[in-house]
């Protein structure tokens, strides 16, 4: 999830991690700023349940900011009545959320006012929010040594990301807690973190270049050494997205995705693209100029970048969407847009799928990765689903789960033959399945070519 947007700033998929091919998905567009009448309320991230945490702006008093949940229709302010700041119970506390985990919980910075000194989310003080209360996260005598916190992102497992300024306010430091502690100090050196996944993988910008942190090592990814460039999300996956500048010096810039096995590939466009974000599905959004200048949101899905105006069939407001700064799993995007050269904030919405539906992925080819993957989301209309592999030459076998990727212990359905049909054909079928996103696996048991997966749904 993209920490650009949590910090209110602003190609050809892999074979290893690729994904069902979707037909043009169309949006539609809920005007976020409108719902709270007046005031600017600004998303910041969004979860694959469809919540969006965001920030509530007062135009004429920037302490009247305050954090708000967008779930189920309804807005809920994450204040509580019991103050998790004992030592400054009499302060005016105010809570600005970055970053909101598959769990529902809500990670940011707290801004407050002491003798009419106004303390931004950059002072140190970080607050977890979930069912209804607040906590303040506990990394005790660190932060301590380190005044200057920057909330970033928190992943599925409450393990939550910041980056800090070391004590000589220069160099930085990243720093990891909740259910695990990673403390990495370069001296003299700039590092500022992004994003991280469930496996604790962190992307950002060190050395001026893209880096992914794992197993408390630093590398920069491969290819983009020698450029200006940042990583600005990773997904459970592995992929990675950013921007890469093409000159050292100049504004000019490409979005990039990154496979888990380092291979950069630019996302195909005529003119500057910057990418944000990326989902479970290997989506990406951010945004891109033209030969015109202007700037439009857009969304990279099925190996193509699509201007995301164009995909737009209800927008009551009539706004121009200029920046995509998260997407989750079911393809529903936050960003920014404008109406009448206003800005305004969005929720965009895939329209319903109907039923029937299918997809389609037609040669695929397993000569290195032991699995490939891909993703189907399947609406509530559906009562039967039939997911097979067709064709071609080899072994392969068909596995499939909802929820979360299949695993030779884990899966809700598997299919495989001692010896393959004579057309190879292997076929896993479900009555009444669970709406949203399942998981498909072909599992290489020898090299195999010529492969046809299809879903469908009735």
């Amino acid at each position: 999830m993209n920490s650009n947007s949590r910090r209110l700033l602003a190609a050809i998929l892999l074979v290893l991690y690729s994904f069902p091919t979707f037909s043009a998905q169309q949006y539609q567009i809920f005007n976020l700023t409108e719902a709270f009448g007046s005031g600017h309320f600004v998303p910041t991230d969004i979860n694959d349940a469809g919540d969006v945490s965001g920030v509530y702006i007062d135009g004429n008093n920037r302490f009247e900011s305050r954090g708000y949940l967008y779930k189920d229709g309804q807005l809920l302010e994450l204040e509580s009545e019991e103050s998790i700041f004992t030592e400054q119970e009499t302060l005016q506390v105010k809570t600005v959320p970055v970053a909101i985990n598959n769990g529902g919980q809500v990670f940011g910075g707290v801004s407050y006012r002491y003798e009419n000194q106004f303390y931004s989310v950059a002072s140190g003080l970080q607050f977890l929010w979930e069912n209804g209360l607040r906590y303040r996260t506990g990394y005790g005598d660190y932060v301590q040594s380190n005044s200057d916190c920057y909330p970033i992102d928190i992943n599925d497992h409450g393990n939550y990301l910041l980056t800090c300024d070391a004590a000589d306010n220069v160099n930085r430091t990243i720093y990891v807690g909740g259910n695990t502690y990673i403390d990495i100090y370069v001296r003299g050196t700039d590092i500022f973190a992004t994003a991280i996944n469930n496996d604790n993988k962190v992307v950002g910008r060190y050395l001026g270049a893209a880096f992914l942190l794992q197993n408390e090592e630093i590398n920069l990814l491969p290819n983009l050494t020698q450029s200006r460039s940042i990583a600005n999300d990773i997904n459970n996956q592995g992929q990675i997205v950013g921007a890469v500048y093409k000159q050292l010096s100049g504004s000019e810039q490409y979005a990039f995705i990154s496979s888990p096995g380092g291979h950069v590939t630019a996302l195909t466009f005529e003119g500057n693209a910057y990418a944000e974000a990326i989902n479970e599905r290997g989506q990406v959004v951010g945004q891109l100029q033209d030969a015109s200048s202007a700037t439009e949101a857009f969304l990279f899905t099925d190996g193509s970048v699509q201007k995301l105006n164009d995909l737009v069939t209800d927008n009551p407001t009539a706004m121009t969407l200029t920046h995509a700064t998260a997407i989750n799993a079911s393809g529903q995007i936050i960003g920014k847009g404008t109406v009448g050269g206003a800005d305004f904030y969005y929720l965009a919405t895939p329209a319903s799928h109907a039923c029937p539906g299918e997809y389609r992925k037609y040669n695929l080819s397993g000569h290195h990765a032991r699995w490939q993957r891909f993703i189907a989301d399947i609406p509530s209309c559906a009562t039967h689903m039939n997911v097979e592999i067709t064709g071609g030459t080899g072994d392969r076998d068909l596995y499939l789960r909802h929820t979360n990727p299949p695993w030779k212990p884990l899966f809700d359905c598997k299919r495989r033959a001692a010896i393959p049909n004579s057309d190879n054909h292997k076929r896993c079928q479900i009555s009444n399945p669970e709406p949203g996103i399942w998981h498909i696996g072909v599992l290489r048991n020898s090299n195999y070519d010529g492969t046809t997966l299809r879903v469908r749904y009735w």
